[in-house]
């Protein structure tokens, strides 16, 4: 393909926007001229728009659905990323300023021809209409533990998830987990928190019979509940003989809940039915899931 069929090439699933005028289909020659625009003035924004969502890597669920460019207060570019998740409600944006015409083409040139987006880790949240994770965690805290000491490890983490990252970075570059959103820091520090006080147990999703009841058993005892291997087959997995557990402790109100980490495992906790209930509805509510374990 020669340069000028490069610049021609239409891009047909995809929307130009440009200043509140809409195209249906566009060239990397229309791009760039609508870029040029703006940074001589002519043009106040510029917005890219696939008609299906770009899905993103690791990021639980979030897609870009948009990415837009205008000139920041210094008259350099800006630019902005829409990420939406289809369980969460509202959207995220993140935005960078202080970015020149050569850049700023070349990502959204990137985002059109390969549907990739530049790394947003250092970027600022511009804009966030989702729930308001930290009401959701506080209410989560309370629903976890009615124990003070932890409690208040719970709250500092939902009112300041930048300040616990920095104060736990090892710990989150451990699991490779960066500072650019407070949801999975929160929901990190929350399991972090549970395991390091003895409510919560993370076992691989490999786990043996023998160490699976090795390491519950603390949990259980806590509870005053019985675990005992005669219950369980040697063969079957985590989740089997979670709905083991479950059918055991039913009398008592208790079943065994898992936090969902992205990760190869089980985050464990003895709950009691109700409770988990409640804090599977408010996990949802930001695109997490704390459910039985004999359904994860």
């Amino acid at each position: 393909m020669g340069l000028l069929d490069i610049f021609t090439k239409t891009y047909k699933t995809w929307i130009l926007d440009l200043g509140g005028h809409k195209q249906e289909g566009l060239t990397l020659g229309d791009l760039k001229e609508g870029l040029l625009a703006i940074g001589q003035g002519d043009l106040d924004f510029l917005t890219l728009k696939p008609y299906e969502p770009i899905n993103l890597r690791n990021t639980r669920g979030y897609s870009c659905q948009f990415m837009q460019a205008c000139l920041d207060q210094g008259g350099q570019f800006h630019l902005e990323l829409c990420l939406i998740n289809p369980k969460v409600e509202g959207y995220i944006i993140y935005a960078k300023d202080g970015l020149s015409l050569e850049g700023v083409s070349d990502m959204m040139v990137q985002f059109l021809k390969e549907k990739e987006i530049p790394n947003y880790k250092d970027w600022y949240i511009g804009l966030d209409t989702r729930p308001k994770a930290t009401d959701v965690f506080l209410e989560l805290a309370n629903i976890l533990t009615n124990d003070i000491d932890l409690k208040t490890k719970l709250k500092v983490c939902a009112y300041n998830p930048f300040q616990y990252f920095l104060e736990h970075k090892d710990m989150f570059e451990d699991i490779g987990l960066e500072s650019s959103d407070s949801i999975p820091i929160m929901w990190q520090g929350f399991a972090h928190e549970l395991e390091v006080a003895g409510l919560a147990v993370y076992m691989d999703w490999k786990t043996e019979l023998e160490d699976f009841l090795w390491l519950l058993q603390p949990l259980a005892d806590r509870q005053g509940l019985s675990l005992e291997q005669s219950w369980f087959q040697d063969s079957d997995s985590i989740p089997m003989w979670a709905q083991i557990i479950d059918e055991k402790w039913n009398q008592e109100g208790y079943c065994l809940g898992s936090m969902d980490l992205d990760a190869d495992g089980y985050l464990l906790v003895i709950m009691k039915k109700e409770n988990l209930e409640e804090a599977g509805e408010l996990a949802t509510k930001l695109g997490l899931s704390f459910m039985k374990a004999a359904q994860a």
